[in-house]
Order: structure tokens, then sequence, then C-alpha cells
């Protein structure tokens, strides 16, 4: 039997309602040339039922359940590995794909010969009042082959969000034993898509919204140490900027210095001043934390700029601040 073009990973863990949504937005589209795969991290409600019933219904869907929660890293190891295509599509359970998407992907990767990474555009949408945030969030015009160097400067930022990312499955293999470096950071794909860029040394970036990220869904945590949880002192935020750096320094062979240092600085000014305020505004910038911040970032322009200042605002003027930067045009 023919190995399928594409698959999509799915990796899931008690969200069967929102996994529903995201399956039938794929095989609504009739696909040709593609698998499902589902990867099920031990889920205690009725995902299996659901599963099995889609994998008998379509021959397409491929269906596996851990018999333990691996938590998120390993989960979405696992089904990386069980996948048969030439392209693996990771993609997230509560997520839904546009009704052209595998159709407009596979005519990427037929007119673009031997593209190793391809990302696509999505936009955010309020699952519980269907307000859409952003319409579109990566900041492109057109589909773009960019240099892996581009690529880092341009698309790197929103690789965190799984859904966008298809990668061809001979450029992981070349790094997937490094990925049990990054078990239980929660973000191993994102070393995974990095790595592989830098293999590669370009990507597709593609404008066209393909995927819709509900905000608002049920949201579980896989890993054992809870996002609310204080870990050596260290809580999730602080956590999660740790394995970032980690990731880049891994990776900086591949692009060189001066691109990483570009990037973090770029990241700064872009996600992590969100981070800050949202954790300054919630009371749990501390100085310990800020110690923290100073020490990783403090080379960086845009920290002196965008985040050390949130340390001496108070915390009172916080709820106004963006609007008062929004007239004055600062950020």
């Amino acid at each position: 039997m023919r190995a399928p073009e594409i698959s999509i990973v799915i990796p899931t863990y008690n969200r069967s309602y929102h996994l529903k949504m995201a399956l039938d937005s794929i095989v609504s589209q009739n696909p040709k040339g593609i698998e499902i795969l589902i990867s099920d991290n031990a889920s205690k409600d009725n995902t299996m039922l659901l599963c099995k019933g889609y994998a008998k219904k379509y021959p397409f869907v491929r269906y596996f359940r851990n018999g333990k929660n691996l938590e998120f890293d390993k989960n979405i190891l696992s089904g990386i590995k069980k996948a048969k295509g030439k392209y693996i599509w990771l993609f997230g359970d509560d997520d839904v794909m546009n009704n052209d998407a595998i159709d407009y992907v596979k005519k990427l990767i037929e007119n673009n010969n031997k593209v190793g990474i391809i990302t696509v555009n999505y936009k955010i949408k309020n699952f519980k009042t269907g307000k859409v945030f952003n319409k579109k969030i990566i900041d492109i015009n057109s589909t773009e082959k960019l240099t892996s160097n581009e690529f880092l400067g341009k698309v790197a930022h929103y690789l965190v969000f799984v859904s966008i990312n298809i990668i061809r499955r001979d450029l992981i293999k070349k790094i997937f034993i490094k990925t049990k470096n990054y078990i239980g950071s929660g973000i191993v794909h994102y070393f995974i898509v990095l790595s592989a860029c830098g293999i590669n040394k370009s990507a597709l970036s593609s404008d066209k919204i393909l995927v819709t990220q509900y905000f608002n869904t049920t949201r579980y945590n896989e890993n054992k140490k809870g996002a609310d949880k204080e870990v050596d002192n260290l809580d999730s935020f602080d956590i999660n900027i740790i394995w970032f750096h980690k990731i880049l320094l891994d990776v900086k062979h591949y692009y060189g210095s001066i691109a990483i240092y570009k990037f973090v600085n770029n990241y700064i000014s872009y996600s992590m001043k969100c981070e800050v305020y949202d954790t300054k505004l919630k009371g749990r910038l501390n100085l310990r934390r800020m110690l923290f911040l100073f020490k990783l970032h403090w080379k960086y322009p845009n920290f002196w700029f965008y985040i050390f200042p949130l340390f001496f605002i108070p915390r009172k003027i916080l709820p106004v601040l963006p609007k008062m930067i929004k007239k004055l045009k600062v950020f």
C-alpha cells in the first residue's frame, strides 16, 4: 500500500468535544493521499469511543491509545514515530482546519520540489462568543520561500502554536534522537521545527489562513508538574523561558550567533512583553523573577525598552497602560 503524502498527527487528552470538531474539519474535505493519526494520552472521557468510530468509518484514520499519560512531549513524539507520511502536519486537538487546507498544502508541496518545512497562517477566535480576535496572525502578504535566517526572523515567533507546522519526515528523523532532551518542556515541536529548518536551510511560509485557533476552550495540563505549581522555586513562566533559551542554544549552529541574538531581541518585543505584563498584572512579578529575567536578557536592547520599565510601573495603572501605549504609539 502506498504511503500517504501527509500524516496529520493529533495528540489529544480529555478533549473529545473539541477533537470531534477538529476531525470533522479534516474528514469533511474528502482528503486523498493523507492519514490522520490520533495519539490519545490515556484520556478519561469518551475520546476512545469517538476515535474508534472515526477509524471504523474512515480508513485513513488511525487511532492509538497510550497505556498511561505520557505527558505532552512524549505523546506527540509517539505520534510522529507511528506516522507513515512523507510530511507530518502536527495538529492540535482543539483547532479547526479550513475547508481547502489539505488540497492547498498538497499543491504547495507539488509546486515546491523538496520543500522541507511549511508554515501556514492562522486566525484566533473566541470559542464561546465566536468573536475573531486576529484575522491573520503571521504578518506576511504572500507565500514566501525563506532562507533559514529569514524564517527565524519572520515566522519563528509563532511556531509554538503546533497546528501551523508541516515538516518533512526525513528531516525529523535526523534530529529525533535529540528530542529526548526536551521531554517535559511542552514545546518539543518547537525544537523539531527550528532544527529541521536549520538542516534544510529554507522553509516555505504561506500567507493563506488554513487554521483557526480557538481561545477559551477547555484546557488540560498533561504534564505532572502543573502550570500553577512551584517546581524548584520556579513556576511555568520561568521554566518556559529556560526551555526557550535551551532550544535556541541547541540550534544556534544552524543559524549563527547574530541571527539568534536578533531573534531573541525581537521575541522580547513580541511575546515576552505580553507574558511579563500578564505576570505583573497577576501580582507575580517578584524580585526573584526580576533578577531571573535580568540575568538572561540584560544584553538585549529590547529588554531595557519593553521589560525593565514593567518592573517599576505600579500594578494599579497596568490595566490602562495598553490604551496609553496605543495612543502614544510606543509599542
